[in-house]
C-alpha cells in the first residue's frame, strides 16, 4: 500500500516514514508519486493552507485525506487532534485502509532514495585534522577520556561541556563560516578544565565579552558537515569498513532523512564508504557528509574491536529494529503533540 506525506519537514517525514513502513508495510511517498496512492497524511501541527489543500485533492482525487492535528473542517478531510500516541495514529490509518478507496495515479516523479544513483562512486579527500572541525574532534576525544569540561581556546573560544551544551564567544553563524572555509591559520590550544578552574576562568573574562551557548552534537554535526564539501577525511579510505560505537541523537541533527539511513547501515555490520554509496543509494557526496560528521562526532571508528552500540539516550533496546523505531517515536513527537510514546506491537 502507498501513504503520501504532505507538508512535513525532513526529519518529520523520516520518523513517520520509518514507524509506519515498519508497522504496516506501508510504502511511503512524498508528493510527487507516480504509484497509485491508498491515503494521503496531511501536517496540520501547523496552520492548513486551504488553497495546498485544494491542490492534495486535485493530485490525488477520490483518496482519504487525514490530517494530524488541526485543521478547518474542509470537505473530504479528516483529523486526528493533538495530543494522539503512536498506537492511536496505527489504528486511525488502519481503520481508512480498510475503508478503501480509489486511488490514481499523478504525474511527477518519484521520490525514494533508491533510485538515487550516484554518477560518480569515487570520493575526493580533505585533511580534517588541519581545520577547525578537526581541532573538535580532538576536544571531544580528550573529554571522552578524562570526562571533565574541556576548553579549546585561540582566537575566540569553545568550551565543551560534559552537560552537552558549548559555550562559545562568536556567533553560530560564524563558527559554519570558518568550518566552511576550513580555515587552517587559527592557533588554538586543548585544556581540561577542572570546574573550580573553569569557574574561576569564567569569572575572569572580559564583561565585554558575548557568549553564546550551543548545543553540542548539533554544533559539532553541522560543523563536520560545513568542513566536508562532500569529500571525506583522508584517514578515511574509499573501501575502509567503518564500524558504528554510538548512535547519534538525530533529534539534534539536519538532515536526519539522510543520517539515518546510513547508521542503519552501519548498525547492521560495517561497511566502507563506498557501500554506503551502494547501498543507500545516496550520492558520494551526501555519505562523504554524513561519514564525516560521525567521525568527528565519535561515532564510528576504523578499529575492528569496537564497543557495544549504544543508545546515546540512556536506553538500550534490543536490535536495531527496536533502536530506530524508538528514536523515530522522539522524532515524531511534535506532530504526536508531546504524548509519552509506548512502544507498540
Amino acid at each position: 500500500m502507498n501513504i503520501v506525506l504532505s507538508g512535513f519537514v525532513d526529519r518529520e517525514f523520516t520518523a513517520l516514514k520509518i514507524l509506519l513502513q515498519r508497522r504496516l508495510n506501508a510504502v511511503v511517498f512524498r508528493e510527487a508519486c507516480t504509484e497509485p496512492v491508498r491515503l494521503v497524511l496531511l501536517n496540520a501541527t501547523r496552520r492548513v493552507d486551504v488553497a495546498h489543500y485544494r491542490r492534495l485533492q486535485a493530485l490525488f482525487p477520490d483518496t482519504p485525506m487525514l490530517a494530524l492535528g488541526s485543521a478547518p473542517d474542509l470537505e473530504g478531510l479528516e483529523t486526528l487532534p493533538q495530543p494522539f500516541n503512536l498506537k492511536t495514529l496505527l489504528e486511525r490509518v488502519r481503520q481508512m485502509l480498510r475503508n478503501g478507496s480509489r486511488s490514481v495515479s499523478v504525474q511527477g516523479k518519484l521520490v525514494a532514495a533508491s533510485s538515487v544513483q550516484a554518477a560518480d562512486k569515487r570520493f575526493d579527500h580533505y585533511d580534517v585534522n588541519s581545520c577547525l572541525a578537526g581541532l573538535l574532534r580532538q576536544a571531544l576525544n580528550l573529554q571522552e577520556q578524562k570526562n571533565r569540561d574541556v576548553l579549546l581556546e585561540g582566537p575566540f573560544f569553545l568550551l565543551i561541556q560534559t552537560d552537552g551544551t558549548v559555550i562559545s564567544s562568536i556567533s553560530r553563524s560564524t563558527l559554519y563560516r570558518l568550518a566552511s572555509n576550513r580555515s587552517r591559520d587559527l592557533q588554538f590550544g586543548i585544556r581540561v578544565l577542572e570546574e573550580t578552574e573553569k569557574q574561576a576562568w569564567l569569572q575572569g573574562l572580559s564583561s565585554e565579552v558575548r557568549m553564546t551557548r550551543l548545543d553540542r552534537e548539533a554544533l559539532v554535526w553541522a560543523m563536520a558537515v560545513a568542513s566536508s564539501h562532500g569529500e571525506l577525511p583522508e584517514q578515511l579510505a574509499d573501501t575502509l569498513p567503518l564500524h558504528l560505537t554510538s548512535w547519534p541523537d538525530c533529534t539534534h541533527i539536519e538532515n536526519a532523512h539522510l543520517v539515518l539511513p546510513v547508521v542503519a547501515q552501519l548498525a547492521r555490520r560495517p561497511c566502507s564508504s563506498s557501500e554506503l554509496v551502494h547501498n543507500t543509494g545516496f550520492t558520494t557526496g551526501q555519505v562523504a557528509s554524513v561519514v564525516t560528521a560521525l567521525f568527528v562526532a565519535g561515532n564510528i571508528q576504523l578499529q575492528e574491536s569496537t564497543r557495544p552500540v549504544v543508545w546515546s539516550a540512556g536506553k538500550t533496546p534490543t536490535g536495531i529494529s527496536g533502536m530506530l523505531s524508538q528514536l523515530a517515536r522522539r522524532m515524531a513527537g511534535k506532530i504526536f503533540g508531546g504524548q509519552p510514546q509506548h512502544k507498540v506491537a
